[in-house]
């Protein structure tokens, strides 16, 4: 009888052990591939926010430049001259032009003798036509640069502040039906905050999204006052001074999408203003394929490993907790056993 309720006890105990054990292992494997699929899930997130913004940053100038392209096709262009009626036409078509949107800020016509003969600005409150006195003459300093467009092209200028604005502009040309002779060419300037304040608005806990220029100043910034640092020599102003630890490699490799160091994750698109990803039409070229590299753009989210993946986390420590009772359950079955045994050996 003694020996019988030995073999059980001892047998109660293997079990006890085993179990203790076996849940162990079990637990940490489903603690692991749950961490492993919830991380995954909020990176999925994190994308699918990163894209939705990337879509619109690449839709936004994209509608621009059709509305550009149609406005060049108007008839009125083919009879413009200094002296011509058609002047205003041009006049109402460029005012119904920046009617549009509330993005628009000016849209002019540069002749080939680069002279600005029609200049129509929005300045956020009323549409006119700039008088001649007043009229921008450096736009007429682009003539030179676009000169070597074709027809039913546009160009996408760098990103740059006027009157401590970010302005966008774009430019297509305008030619002669007959001659095929280069008339002018119509510039289209709008207010890029329109789709900066976007990415600026896109943060959350845990989460930063940038965009930055290929060399790292940022282009926008939840701090407004880190922008364009490049044109204000202020070098401590840029992406890769306050991520050092980031690779550099993500500038050169756009089919990379994410990197990692051990606090944060990095989730990136490159966006290049002047070919495919700003493609108003399948395609379209760059009158300057030099300036690919250069000018570059990189959205990006950074997020930190403890505050932006924090579900993740939880989800493990929950998993923990449901160890530690199951431990402490058994670690209570395996007192009562060794209490039975040492009141088994004393009877």
């Amino acid at each position: 009888m003694k020996k019988n309720r030995k073999s059980l006890l001892f047998l109660i105990f293997v079990l006890v052990i085993g179990s203790i054990v076996l849940n162990a292992i079990f637990l940490y494997q489903q603690s692991k591939q749950q961490n492993i699929k919830i991380k995954a899930d909020a990176l999925d997130v994190i994308d699918q926010r990163l894209n939705t913004t990337y879509s619109e940053i690449n839709n936004f100038p994209s509608g621009v430049a059709d509305n550009l392209l149609f406005l060049s096709k108007l008839s009125e262009f083919q009879k413009i001259n200094t002296n011509s009626t058609e002047i205003n036409n041009i006049k109402k078509d460029f005012l119904e032009f920046l009617a549009q949107s509330e993005a628009y800020y000016q849209v002019s016509y540069v002749d080939s003798d680069k002279d600005v003969l029609l200049l129509a600005e929005f300045d956020g409150e009323t549409r006119k036509i700039i008088d001649d006195s007043i009229k921008e003459e450096k736009d007429g300093n682009d003539f030179d640069l676009l000169k070597n467009l074709k027809n039913g092209e546009v160009y996408i200028f760098p990103l740059d502040l006027e009157n401590k604005i970010p302005i966008l502009k774009y430019a297509t040309p305008i030619f002669d039906q007959k001659t095929n002779d280069l008339k002018g060419i119509i510039l289209v300037k709008v207010y890029a905050d329109y789709f900066l304040d976007n990415i600026r608005r896109l943060q959350r806990e845990g989460e930063i999204t940038y965009l930055i220029k290929s060399d790292g100043f940022y282009l926008a910034n939840p701090d407004k006052n880190k922008e364009f640092g490049y044109l204000f020599e202020k070098e401590e102003n840029n992406f890769f001074v306050d991520y050092p630890d980031i690779s550099k490699d993500m500038m050169t490799n756009c089919d990379g999408k994410r990197q990692e160091t051990n606090k944060k994750i990095f989730t990136y698109r490159c966006v290049n203003p002047t070919i495919s990803n700003f493609e108003i039409y399948e395609g379209s070229k760059t009158i300057n394929e030099n300036m690919v590299n250069d000018y570059q753009w990189l959205l990006i989210t950074v997020t930190d490993k403890n505050d932006g993946l924090k579900d993740s986390y939880q989800e493990r420590h929950n998993y923990l907790w449901v160890f530690f009772i199951q431990i402490l359950i058994q670690g209570f079955v395996l007192i009562l056993f060794l209490m039975e045994k040492k009141s088994f050996k004393y009877e």
